[in-house]
């Protein structure tokens, strides 16, 4: 009888510990879009960010394709930063001028890599076409000592069975043949 209880509330327990951990979760999954959803609408988006204190300077008439570049200067002014001030202080043609001479720096390093990289693919290249040529001439002479040996073994063969026929004519009689 005891035992019947204890299993009863053993079952409840778990049946408890099993909804606990399925409302948590669905709690988790629905709940928090529904909280940041709720909370959007409540404040204003204004008083989420804080206020813009920047002095930059208006934007100038550019190319279309300028315009990523821009929006990278212009992205944020520098604040309290020398060294980003002195930046915003320079000329848009001498940042041009300056971002032309970094890519060219960039290009030419990655061609000297390329560069060193196709040297050691045509010093590779080299040593393989030379154990080719190796292989290629031991085959060839590999080759050649097989047809000589073949043309030696059917001379060899015309030559036995000549003095096989002169053996037969002078009587010779081969124990390991069958004559019928």
């Amino acid at each position: 009888m005891a035992r019947a209880s204890f299993r009863r509330t053993n079952r409840r327990s778990v049946h408890v510990f099993v909804f606990l951990i399925v409302v948590s979760a669905v709690g988790s999954i629905l709940g928090l879009p529904l909280y940041f959803r709720i909370r959007g609408r409540l404040a204003p988006a204004d008083s989420l960010c804080r206020p813009c204190l920047c002095n930059c300077p208006s934007r100038p008439r550019v190319p279309h394709h300028l315009g990523k570049l821009l929006q990278e200067l212009y992205a944020d002014c520098g604040g309290d930063d020398p060294d980003a001030r002195e930046e915003m202080q320079k000329d848009l043609n001498a940042l041009l001028k300056e971002q032309l001479e970094l890519t060219k720096i960039i290009a030419e390093e990655s061609l000297r890599r390329n560069e060193a990289i196709v040297k050691d693919m045509k010093n590779s290249a080299g040593l393989y076409r030379k154990e080719a040529d190796k292989c290629r001439v031991g085959v060839m002479t590999c080759e050649e000592a097989r047809e000589n040996a073949e043309a030696k073994f059917v001379l060899e063969k015309k030559r036995t069975a000549e003095w096989e026929r002169r053996a037969r004519e002078r009587g010779w009689v081969d124990p390991s043949r069958v004559y019928i």
